[in-house]
């Protein structure tokens, strides 16, 4: 069983996802690209992808991102998502944040924004891991 961490980078532009994809330890994570919100869904529900964490460009040429998001957590799929845009205004990340973002990047990203992202999920999984670790007779 692979025991990385997956990532789902779903960009409007597929050099940008990639790039970002790039950006990320083969080592620690598993990153599939996707370029339309269509697509996103068909990863995570047709083939099987469940994703720890989301890359989630607020610009998908079939589907808003928030209206994205919003579609992702009706189906009570429950994921890290970080909202990425060229246009951060502050009324934006908010309402990203209402609708269930957990993180905001903002383009052009950088591979600090990425570590930033990733660091604070592989710090959640590992303290998970370790809570349920907890019960566990040895």
């Amino acid at each position: 069983m692979d025991a990385r961490i997956r990532i789902l980078v779903a960009d409007s532009e597929p050099a940008v996802g990639k790039y970002i994809a790039n950006l990320l330890d083969p080592v620690k994570f598993h990153a599939k690209c996707v370029d339309t919100a269509a697509r996103c869904l068909e990863m995570i529900h047709t083939r099987g992808f469940m994703p720890e964490l989301l890359i989630l460009d607020a610009a998908l040429p079939d589907m808003d991102g928030l209206e994205m998001l919003a579609k992702l957590r009706k189906q009570k799929l429950d994921f890290e998502v970080a909202m990425t845009s060229y246009y951060a205004n502050s009324d934006f990340v908010v309402e990203a944040s209402r609708t269930g973002a957990t993180a905001f990047m903002c383009k052009p990203i950088s591979r600090e924004d990425v570590g930033r992202v990733t660091e604070a999920l592989s710090q959640k999984a590992a303290a998970a891991l370790a809570a349920a670790g907890d019960g566990l007779l040895l």
